[in-house]
């Protein structure tokens, strides 16, 4: 502020003065008593306030060019994060969604002889099925139950591979994302691609998995806000204690 402040002061103080000197000059000219046409004296004024708003507009983009520079580098750190934590929770989104496919898809293996040994996860669905049924009543019962769930089966695979598909998405949103920060990228050894690539393969231990990702980046983009948000591992459901 302290740097615009003279700058304007030095300006304005050095355009006022040609203006007055533009009218001193004209003034001794004058020929006869006369001072000719007064349009010579305002477009010349205008052309001197003219270049005098340029300058000035000049001096504010030069002195704010860093600012700028920082405020552009601080929206694309803050797209990639963005981009990155999409990613993130879209593969422990698509671990879940798998773990809850598997589970439903295990009820085809349940059988009158078998489901006795229904784990704890698995009295939960079948909790309002009547107790003390008979072996044909199982029976019955799972042959009208198996259907709805296979059905139920079948729309979560669907949806499984349109996620899987936005996960596509998502990885080249990162890489776009990352484009602005290439050169400190390289720099600091960071093999985006591959880390990007193990972080949407995932089993097990995402937060361990990304975490190293996320720091790396933090110090390569300079952006304080490139954390990770702890989430725990999927759960797995098993549909039988000993089966």
């Amino acid at each position: 502020m302290g740097k615009f402040k003279n700058w304007f002061i030095w300006l304005t103080a050095g355009y006022l003065t040609l203006i007055i000197l533009l009218f001193l000059f004209y003034a001794f000219q004058v020929k006869d008593g006369s001072w000719g046409s007064f349009s010579d004296v305002v477009i010349a004024v205008y052309t001197v306030l003219i270049a005098y708003t340029t300058n000035m507009l000049l001096v504010v983009g030069w002195l704010t060019s860093n600012s700028w520079i920082d405020q552009s580098k601080h929206h694309s750190a803050k797209e990639l994060h963005q981009s990155l934590s999409k990613l993130y929770f879209m593969a422990h989104e698509i671990k879940s969604k798998s773990i809850d496919l598997n589970f439903v898809k295990s009820f085809d293996m349940l059988t009158a002889a078998n489901y006795h040994k229904l784990s704890s996860d698995g009295e939960i669905i079948f909790q309002n099925a009547q107790k003390n049924l008979s072996q044909d009543e199982i029976s019955d019962y799972l042959n009208y139950v198996k259907p709805i769930y296979k059905n139920i089966s079948e729309k979560m695979e669907k949806q499984l591979i349109l996620d899987r598909k936005k996960i596509s998405s998502f990885k080249f949103e990162v890489m776009t994302s990352s484009s602005p920060f290439a050169q400190s990228i390289e720099q600091s050894n960071i093999d985006i691609i591959g880390k990007v690539n193990e972080i949407i393969v995932m089993e097990s231990d995402f937060h361990d998995t990304a975490k190293p990702l996320f720091e790396s980046l933090k110090v390569a983009t300079g952006y304080e806000g490139f954390k990770l948000i702890h989430i725990p591992d999927p759960v797995q459901n098993e549909l039988f204690n000993n089966v």
